[in-house]
């Protein structure tokens, strides 16, 4: 179930509604999480690509075409997606960089 969270969110998110290419999402990993708190999430991990670089979405931006791999890491909690990290480096959820 989590990961099929996972996967609805990242079909929405910015920078796969830009210019992700369907055909190339896998799921790669999923890991079951308990914090100090026991606070209980699931890991996600997922790949993908891109037609162009870059992250969210880049309308009106000049943008590189290429394929561009992604690694999206979502966290899923209660059935909702409460972190999503693209590449180690893009924040999905607040749109800017970490």
């Amino acid at each position: 179930m989590s990961a099929k969270r996972a996967l609805d969110y990242l079909y929405n998110s910015s920078t796969f509604s830009f210019d992700g290419i369907a055909n190339s999402v896998k799921v790669v990993g999923v890991t079951r999480a308990i914090t100090y708190a026991t606070t209980r999430f699931t890991i996600v991990t997922i790949e993908f690509d891109c037609s162009h670089g870059g992250y969210g979405d880049r309308t009106g931006q000049n943008t590189i075409q290429m394929i561009k791999h992604h690694t999206a890491v979502i966290h899923v909690t209660d059935d909702l997606v409460t972190m999503m990290v693209l590449d180690g480096i893009w924040d999905e959820l607040a749109g800017q960089m970490i």
